[in-house]
């Protein structure tokens, strides 16, 4: 429980750190935000008993600071469910991809391990970790939704956009309150 916690706490503290190094205020880019917060996961769980890995994939957008802080909580306890879940000897790969779908933001952790058991539903677990998720995904007007088979599992979170995401290069220009894209609240 302490170990959950505190990396919760370090995930805010990764936005906060972003947020002095982001060109424009209030944003943070995401894929350099994810890729720095999955390192320090793995470096949490690893703690040298195996070979652990978290593969990130996202685009070069900005979004603002306090969605992002949510994104990294629900990023945070699903890549630690799938480090330890589908890998229970210490060895394996999970892969966080982000993307621009339709207006939305889509958020996955894949996993290559045993799968969801059957009949898994996100809105039904009753795990803290996955209502946390559930909830704040809630929060920002997403949903989220699992899918299992041989090739391991994936829980997606979809989160509309508000406005449409612009990449990095144009964030810095001047487009409704300049603050970049926003996932809806």
């Amino acid at each position: 429980q302490l170990d959950s916690a505190q990396r919760r706490v370090m995930t805010v503290a990764r936005v906060h750190e972003r947020l002095y190094q982001s060109d424009e205020i209030g944003t943070v880019e995401l894929a350099p935000y994810l890729r720095g917060m999955c390192d320090d996961l793995v470096a949490s769980l690893a703690s040298g008993c195996g070979r652990l890995r978290i593969e990130v994939e996202a685009p070069s957008v900005a979004l603002p600071a306090d969605k992002v802080v949510l994104l990294g909580l629900m990023i945070n306890e699903l890549a630690t469910n799938a480090l330890r879940h589908a890998y229970p000897d210490g060895e394996g790969v999970v892969r966080v991809v982000a993307g621009v779908e339709q207006g939305s933001l889509v958020l996955a952790v894949r996993d290559s391990g045993p799968g969801l058991p059957a009949g898994f539903d996100p809105a039904r677990s009753r795990g803290f970790g996955m209502k946390l998720v559930r909830g704040l995904a809630q929060r920002l007007d997403g949903r989220v939704d699992a899918a299992t088979g041989a090739g391991g599992a994936e829980i997606r979170v979809v989160l509309p956009l508000q406005p449409p995401a612009r990449p990095v290069a144009d964030a810095a220009a001047p487009r409704g309150d300049g603050r970049g894209a926003q996932v809806s609240a």
